[in-house]
């Protein structure tokens, strides 16, 4: 709010949808705009960032509208990743079989995140609105890992070189809808919610070896695919009956779809 231009509003008050003292209900800003004047502006939240460590970018602005009964505010972020590389070094003597193991590793992440996000609020009536919200989340990552491992044992040596990668995608599509209808009795409120989630998520891993290995030290190969779907449907009414006394009852259906698919490969 401290972004937002004082003279664009008349009035800003917030208030519970719907009120209540109990309960895990939302908050709404009901801005009065001045109508002589209109809002129309870019705002950013956060000012660029960038982690060194991890090697993390990112950058996050709003665009923020509003004219006569409709208000929103839409804003993107984009996050890209490129870490330096992790060197590790292992050296392992073993007294029992007089054994002697040597390991070098490099890894390196790489990813990119895009997010979008909108809210709105319609002002339908005096007596009743509606508010929405979505977000939109596509989040690419990526994983390489090279080891290069040398073994002595009873005189023998064994080496090989094992290259394997990792890469998961996800999208995720989210919204939520909200039509409130204030009564002419005052506190009087009926709530009707609709939100709803999909998040298809794609997995694989993938590994190459060179050399005398032991199959034992090498991971599976993996290539699955997953989806999360969710819809949901909730109605709540309050009706302070008196002072003292209150109604409240709500109804709720919730459809769930969980799906995955696999598949596990042995390079051996």
């Amino acid at each position: 709010l401290k972004a937002i231009p004082a003279k664009a509003f008349s009035k800003a008050t917030v208030m519970l949808a719907p009120p209540s003292k109990y309960g895990d209900y939302k908050y709404v800003l009901n801005i009065d705009e001045d109508k002589t004047q209109r809002l129309l502006g870019i705002v950013n939240q956060n000012t660029a960032s960038y982690n060194a460590p991890d090697g993390i970018f990112s950058i996050t602005p709003t665009l923020l509208t509003s004219s006569n009964k409709f208000r929103t505010s839409i804003s993107g972020s984009f996050t890209n990743r490129n870490s330096p590389t992790t060197k590790e070094h292992l050296e392992q003597h073993n007294l029992i079989d007089n054994s002697l193991l040597k390991q070098s590793s490099k890894k390196s992440k790489t990813g990119e995140n895009y997010r979008a996000r909108g809210v709105f609020s319609y002002d339908l009536a005096k007596q009743h609105f509606i508010t929405g919200e979505f977000q939109y989340v596509s989040i690419n990552a990526k994983e390489k890992d090279n080891i290069n491992s040398w073994k002595e044992e009873n005189h023998l040596q064994k080496t090989f070189i094992q290259n394997s990668a990792k890469s998961n995608s996800t999208e995720s599509f989210r919204g939520e809808f909200n039509h409130q209808y204030d009564f002419s009795k005052p506190g009087r409120t009926l709530n009707t919610v609709y939100s709803f989630n999909h998040t298809p998520t794609n997995k694989k891993s993938n590994a190459s070896v060179e050399g005398n290995y032991e199959p034992k030290a090498l991971p599976l190969l993996l290539k699955g695919k997953e989806k999360q779907e969710e819809h949901t449907i909730q109605m709540h009414y309050l009706d302070p009956l008196s002072s003292r006394i209150s109604l409240e009852t709500s109804l709720s259906y919730i459809y769930r779809d969980y799906q995955t698919k696999s598949k596990y490969m042995d390079i051996n």
